[in-house]
């Protein structure tokens, strides 16, 4: 396999695992867990890990595609939330409906669709999480070569650009 394909994948594995463990957790805080009877609490950390993964994985390449870098950062944002949404609206649609875990339900609340799987205030909520994926995923990122690329005694040099992101680019000492 590739040296660089390879380490990519080192990269997505990990950024995959801090959502697998971190996601879950979020959904506790918020609440939008509503069902955390009998035996359902594996059921639902882990349907909520593997989406969580997949969401941090997907939103940290939001500002890695090339034409979405033009984009003003609420767009990103934006984005981000709809990517979250709509994810968690499919995740219901398996792990609820048609495997029935009822992991949760939102039909009680205002502005939830019909079927109860997603809710207006929750994506807003998501709206304002999207930019810690964002510098979550970049950092994971960074922190990755450098840990990687401090074996083979390389030195990290920040360039700035125009648009204020930021570049990494490695130089032999």
């Amino acid at each position: 396999m590739n040296r660089t394909i390879k380490t990519e994948l080192q990269k997505i594995g990990i950024i995959f695992l801090v959502g697998f463990f971190v996601y879950p957790q979020l959904e506790q805080i918020f609440g939008m867990i509503t069902n955390w009877n009998g035996g359902k609490l594996f059921k639902a950390n882990f349907s909520m890990g593997i989406l969580g993964g997949i969401v941090v994985v997907i939103l940290g390449y939001i500002n890695e595609i090339r034409p979405l870098r033009k984009l003003p950062f609420w767009i990103h944002c934006i984005i981000g939330a709809l990517i979250v949404t709509g994810l968690e609206w499919i995740t219901g649609q398996i792990v609820n409906i048609q495997l029935g875990w009822h992991v949760w339900d939102y039909k009680h609340l205002i502005l939830s669709t019909p079927d109860g799987q997603i809710n207006l205030f929750f994506s807003l909520i998501w709206l304002a999480l999207s930019p810690v994926c964002f510098w979550l995923d970049d950092n994971l990122r960074m922190s990755y070569t450098i840990i990687k690329n401090s074996k083979t005694k390389t030195q990290l040099i920040v360039v700035d650009d125009l648009k204020n992101s930021m570049r990494y680019t490695f130089k032999r000492r």
